[in-house]
């Protein structure tokens, strides 16, 4: 190989070729970059684009009527940990409200300022050493260094944690950055007065040797310190202080900005868009918001919104990516010998899904009055209902009112003794294992009954009746129909507590639905075993476990619809670019045979007829007399109800009391801690005794074959009336004729008959009763049958 000679195909040699190769190399880069610069000539200079945000969803009920959807807005952003390092915040909300043309007073656009005040005051989240606390203390009283005076606004407190030695750091904003203390203290500049409170605290948190260290360090390195020290002081990375700005006030804010010079990064006016509720806003439609400091754009929170949230992105729809609406123009164009904008491209933003709900707007709205009257006439600390049409699980209205607005939506969070509405669930869990027949006889007492043991021996429990209630022998059915605790109790312990316990946690008892609307809970089912003649003789009629409206709208809707176990479902579909999308419908799980659950359908006939539910059943026909123009006779119609009242035992915390004390904390900020929590029991009670009044009611029009459920409950009236018939029957009935169109507003119908001509099927038909089918009148009904009519 040393002694062969390089030929190459042109006769160069090596060196030679490697020149040309150079040569030709710096040739070609030369016309490659020629090429390159005559075409970013061609190209526009500043080419500019603006990017909305995404389309989202909006949503709809089940007649089509908008509940929630996006419009295009104009809002100011701002980062308090960045505008505040450079700007005084009083003063910039005096010029901003006094901009924006009083639109915010500038007290409110303060607090707005700093989101993560309460009350004024924020709670920095460092654990301090006492060390650590002992300089900071010493740093504020030197003034921050200048021996001038005491800061003011800035504080240490020993942690919440009373074990422990550490303590917090607060700060009042309004205190410790303004003005005048820090012009006080020598800082000209609110940049100067940040770098130096930041420099301060950061010192204060190391060792003396570290904090000489600190001093030395370069601008870089401090920088990076100072941001991380504003970081815990404004937790906040960014927040929406002013929305829904005017054409006009815009321009004056962004003139004042610049003014002021206040950077992109600290305050900016940004094209945004604003969630509406054309129908209103309604605690069920829930809200968008920021579940996290870090975050800087807008979430879904609670509420259909958190749930449709959730369904588009189960991936069960083909739901295709979001395009951003996007606007692309070339800025400083010369026109004339001056300057302008030119528009060169706008790419419209795709089609956002509609997600359909089976919620019925007008019935929504309805039953909202009805709860508000049912306040006002027996003042419950809360009242909850709840529509569903039974066989599909359909949910058309789900409402919750409070005396004292504090919690989450209680229909998912508040917790309630069942009561007499239970005993429908004991009765189907019996009938089902084969330990009761329903025209068997038991003996109920008078009154009163002792439960006796396995054994057959009395023990020291006794069961007390209420009022009215049946004595001596009664048959099965009858205990159910006239809700006698003693014979549920008695039939609900000839089942072994193990087989109960199995039923109530395949009904969904004792475990949180997963709604997907928001905080929600699991109720309270007894762990295992049972005590015999405590908690398992008083689960059977419904004491000693708790649920939610939703959970045991569940159960009851499963034992009405034959026994097949499903939840309850409020989205229906999804519209995607025009094509409807059924949501699915679970198959269900079978807990009940049919037999039992006819058996106690029956039995709630005949509660509606003799028992209980009797004076609620009148109600019914006498609306439904008057929508279909006669006495209604037994085939016309179905109808059952299952009372519920149930007398809390005198230790049980009263529920106004509770409710009115969480109140008060958070009106004064305090958490509710075991201590304080414990401390209500002690209170007085505002009546002797507290109860849970309820209502289940199912019902079916005539000629319709869709049967609808009602559960009513209010829990601790104080009023007058308390049981279950008196202060939820009337309001259940109520709802039920109006989500079956027997009436519209509470009113029957209006026929308007002409001469010569018979009722309009129209004049039959009621908004509220959609998506059904149009019911025929019963003249047309008639007539389909062949009928002659007298005219």
């Amino acid at each position: 190989m040393g002694n062969e000679t390089f030929i190459s195909a042109s006769g160069l040699r090596p060196a030679s070729a490697f020149v040309v190769i150079g040569f030709v190399i710096t040739a070609v880069a030369f016309q490659v970059l020629r090429v390159s610069f005559a075409r970013e000539a061609d190209q526009p200079r500043r080419l500019r684009s603006e990017e909305r945000s995404e389309p989202s969803y909006s949503i709809a009920d089940a007649n089509g009527h908008t509940l929630a959807r996006f419009v295009p807005s104009v809002c100011l952003k701002m980062s308090p940990r960045s505008a505040w390092q450079a700007h005084t915040p009083e003063l910039m909300a005096e010029r901003l409200s006094e901009v924006l043309g009083g639109q915010i007073d500038s007290d409110t656009l303060f607090q707005r300022f700093f989101p993560d005040a309460k009350f004024g005051v924020i709670e920095v989240d460092w654990i301090l050493s006492p060390r650590q606390a002992e300089r900071i203390n010493g740093w504020i009283l030197s003034g921050a260094g200048t021996g001038k005076g005491a800061l003011e606004g800035i504080w240490t407190e020993p942690s919440a944690d009373r074990s422990s030695a550490k303590e917090r750091l607060f700060w009042r904003p309004k205190a410790l950055l303004a003005r005048r203390q820090r012009e006080a203290l020598g800082a000209r500049s609110a940049l100067s007065w940040a770098r130096k409170l930041a420099d301060g605290l950061a010192c204060c948190l190391c060792e003396p040797e570290e904090a000489l260290v600190f001093v030395d360090l370069e601008d870089r390195a401090k920088e990076k310190i100072r941001r991380e020290v504003w970081k815990a002081l404004c937790p906040t990375a960014e927040t929406c202080p002013v929305r829904d700005i005017s054409p006009r006030a815009m321009v004056a804010l962004r003139n004042e900005l610049e003014s002021q010079s206040v950077l992109p990064w600290q305050m900016r006016i940004v094209y945004d868009r604003k969630r509406v509720y054309p129908a209103g806003k309604h605690e069920l439609f829930g809200s968008w918001g920021f579940t996290d400091p870090e975050e800087t754009s807008a979430r879904p929170r609670a509420g259909l919104e958190l749930l449709c949230d959730q369904v588009l992105a189960s991936g069960r729809w083909p739901v295709p990516e979001p395009i951003p609406e996007i606007y692309v123009w070339r800025s400083d164009r010369t026109v004339r010998g001056r300057r302008a904008n030119g528009y060169v491209s706008f790419v419209p933003a795709s089609t956002p899904p509609c997600v359909e709900t089976s919620l019925d707007l007008s019935l929504q709205r309805f039953v909202r009055d009805a709860l508000d009257e049912l306040m006002q006439t027996h003042e419950p600390a809360i009242a909850m209902a709840l529509v569903v049409d039974v066989q599909s699980g359909d949910v058309l209205a789900v409402e919750g009112v409070e005396a004292y607005e504090i919690q989450p939506f209680t229909p998912l969070f508040h917790q309630f003794t069942v009561g007499s509405t239970f005993k429908l669930v004991t009765m189907a869990v019996a009938l089902e294992e084969g330990v009761v027949d329903p025209v068997e006889r038991l003996d109920v007492g008078q009154g009163t009954f002792r439960i006796h043991n396995r054994k057959g021996e009395p023990t020291v429990r006794v069961i007390r009746e209420a009022i009215g209630s049946p004595k001596g022998m009664i048959r099965a059915r009858e205990c159910v129909a006239f809700s006698s605790n003693a014979g549920m109790s008695q039939i609900g312990l000839r089942v072994e507590d193990e087989r109960f316990h199995d039923y109530l946690s395949k009904l969904g008892y004792g475990r949180r639905p997963q709604a997907g609307l928001g905080s929600e809970r699991a109720g309270m089912v007894p762990p295992l075993p049972w005590s015999y003649h405590w908690s398992h003789a008083s689960i059977g009629f419904g004491h000693e476990i708790s649920a939610t409206l939703w959970q045991h709208a569940t159960a009851l809707a499963s034992i009405l619809r034959g026994g097949v176990h499903r939840p309850l479902r409020i989205v229906r579909s999804v519209e995607l670019d025009g094509v409807r999308h059924p949501s699915w419908m679970e198959e269900g799980t079978r807990i009940f045979s049919d037999s039992t659950c006819n058996e106690v359908r029956e039995m709630m006939r005949l509660g509606a007829s003799l028992g209980t539910g009797d004076g609620v059943r009148l109600l019914f026909e006498k609306h439904l007399a008057a929508w279909i123009g006669r006495d209604p006779s037994d085939l016309d119609f179905e109808f059952g109800t299952k009372t519920g009242t149930a007398q809390k035992v005198p230790t049980e915390l009263c529920l106004h009391v509770e409710l009115c004390e969480r109140e008060r904390w958070q009106g004064i900020g305090v958490s509710g801690s075991i201590q304080r929590r414990s401390d209500l029991k002690l209170l007085r009670k505002p009546h002797a005794e507290c109860y849970t009044s309820s209502i289940c009611v199912f019902g079916r029009r005539p000629w319709d074959d869709h049967e609808l459920m009602v559960l009513v409950v209010a829990d601790e009236p104080r009023g007058e009336k308390r049981f279950g018939s008196q202060v939820a029957g009337p309001t259940a009935e109520k709802i039920l004729s109006e989500a079956l169109g027997l009436t519209a507003g509470g009113e029957p119908p209006a026929d308007e008959e002409v001469g010569g001509f018979g009722i309009s099927t129209l004049a039959h038909s009621n908004a509220a009763s959609r998506p059904w089918r149009v019911v025929p009148s019963p003249s047309e009904e008639r007539l389909q049958e062949g009928e002659e009519l007298p005219w």
